[in-house]
């Protein structure tokens, strides 16, 4: 019976809303349901993604400019302990991702620090390599709570910050068994010193000068050189005839322009060369520093199984190259990463690696390693000297060791 209160017209109003409701709410009905598959979906693909999926590793070295060649060498010692992982830490798959560390401009690698993070992904970065690059990230490194594992040391600066892990040491500690060495097994009691003008350049030297004045010795004179120079022969003219030894840390190339400089001049004064000089410069001119002691943390000549293994590993992946300090600097920190990662159960959260890194030992070709509260190594220094082989390849050859210098 038709409803005479209303209108006709009024009624089929009334139930064309009615139609238009129903049908709204199942077009929402559908919707929710589609939304409700979505999260599901997505639910599933964290689930998995917190017990798989792919950590990215930013490799933050020189690959152009001056000092290009740390770059392609950090990168071989890189992907060979990765290939040895199985491009894997427990079931997570492990990307590489790189970028340019501009030692000259480090304006230019805070540019690509940040494009390799926020870009590229990079949840763990090794490098950056030279002291000013680092003083450059160190506190966007810190402001996003990214761990950087950084070769041939750290200020103590940016090891407070928490987020860098210092290898083998801090800088100030990387040469201290040198200083006594010096005094008390060579008998020196005055010294002259040359290095890069800059952080690590002056922080390296002083970690030798230090014990060595504690224990009664002089330093003479003290020469710095600023990055980029080419010319050193006003250097090898200025040092000083009147001192036991010149003690004296450059990057390699510079290292070999002083060296040729120094030869030229007939200069008497014995080298002592922290870090050495390392391949393929040390092959170039081993002849002219053969005969000369230094204090390295790696080398050839080390023998212990890891250093063995990553020597015969390195050869075999590189068409029977052996590797040089950049290499072996890289694999190690690679490495340390790997089982920091093991360690957390594939976190790249910082606080977590931290405790991870503070719980475990790495046995590297370096010897066994550890990690101080402020993730400096602790691990071994070795006195050496430049040898020739009887194939004719340069090494340096292990002296004495010192095992588990302090790291900080």
């Amino acid at each position: 019976m038709r409803n005479m209160s209303r209108p006709p017209g009024e009624l089929a109003g009334q139930r064309r809303r009615q139609r238009r409701a129903r049908g709204f709410s199942l077009v929402l009905a559908a919707a929710a349901l589609v939304i409700a598959l979505v999260a599901a979906g997505c639910g599933g693909s964290e689930k998995k993604s917190g017990s798989g999926g792919t950590i990215k590793v930013g490799l933050l070295w020189p690959f152009n400019g001056f000092a290009s060649n740390y770059g392609p060498d950090g990168k071989a010692g890189v992907e060979l302990a990765l290939k040895q992982a199985g491009m894997e830490v427990g079931d997570k798959k492990i990307q590489l991702v790189t970028a340019n560390e501009n030692v000259l401009d480090p304006s230019q690698t805070l540019q690509a620090a940040k494009k390799l993070v926020q870009q590229d992904g990079a949840e763990v970065v090794l490098g950056p390599v030279f002291g000013s690059s680092q003083q450059a990230v160190g506190r966007y490194f810190a402001s996003r709570k990214v761990l950087s594992i950084v070769p041939y040391t750290a200020t103590r600066e940016l090891a407070q910050t928490g987020t860098y892990v210092s290898w083998p040491s801090l800088d100030t500690n990387f040469a201290t068994p040198l200083g006594d060495y010096l005094y008390d097994k060579l008998g020196y009691r005055s010294i002259a010193t040359l290095a890069p003008d800059y952080v690590y350049g002056k922080n390296l030297i002083e970690g030798a000068v230090k014990p060595f004045v504690a224990a009664g010795g002089k330093v003479a004179q003290s020469q710095k050189v600023p990055l980029g120079t080419t010319d050193l022969l006003p250097y090898a003219s200025h040092l000083s005839r009147n001192v036991d030894a010149l003690v004296m840390w450059l990057v390699p190339q510079d290292a070999a322009s002083f060296v040729k400089a120094y030869k030229s001049l007939r200069i008497k004064v014995p080298l002592i060369m922290i870090n050495g000089i390392f391949d393929p410069t040390f092959q170039e001119i081993g002849s002219q520093v053969e005969g000369t002691l230094g204090l390295m943390d790696w080398s050839l000549g080390i023998k212990n199984a890891e250093n063995t293994k990553f020597v015969s590993e390195f050869r075999k992946a590189n068409n029977d190259t052996a590797p040089n300090n950049n290499n072996a600097a890289a694999f190690a920190n690679a490495q340390i990463m790997l089982a920091a990662l093991e360690k957390s159960g594939g976190s790249t959260n910082v606080d977590e690696l931290r405790k991870a890194l503070q719980s475990i030992e790495v046995q590297t070709p370096y010897g066994p390693a550890k990690f101080d509260k402020l993730l400096a190594g602790v691990t071994s220094r070795t006195v050496v000297k430049a040898t020739r082989e009887s194939d004719g390849h340069y090494v340096w050859a292990p002296v004495e060791t010192f095992d588990f210098v302090p790291g900080s």
